[in-house]
């Protein structure tokens, strides 16, 4: 069997597949949103019966790694109410514990400043 190379000598044009970020899995991040919010299909992992998935571009300001954000309505609410555009700027997002008896969890987002360098 051929050993395949680990570096190509051909250009990568454009990255098909992005990372996942998740607030049940990560309730507090630093992200910079990097395009508008859009419905994914993704099934298996919607509860919707289209299979789809809101998701927001975004990069973990803490990894510099590149992603979608899986998007809650309140996360989706509280962007639109930002003056202008929310791409290009900068949130710390945190999901607070369920509360007992509920089925949701609180989400709390602010705007922050872009780190030096960003």
């Amino acid at each position: 069997m051929p050993k395949i190379p680990t570096e190509t000598r051909f250009q990568r044009r454009q990255t098909l597949t992005m990372p996942l970020f998740s607030l049940a899995h990560r309730p507090h991040m630093y992200v910079k949103i990097t395009g508008e919010a859009y419905s994914a299909e993704m099934p298996g992992m919607s509860r919707s019966e289209d299979g789809r998935v809101p998701v927001i571009p975004c990069i973990d300001l803490e990894s510099g790694e590149e992603g979608l954000l899986i998007s809650l309505t309140v996360l989706q609410s509280a962007l639109e109410r930002i003056d202008g555009s929310y791409v290009g700027k900068c949130f710390e997002i945190e999901a607070r514990p369920p509360r007992t008896g509920k089925d949701y969890r609180d989400v709390c987002v602010w705007l922050i400043d872009e780190p030096a360098g960003g």
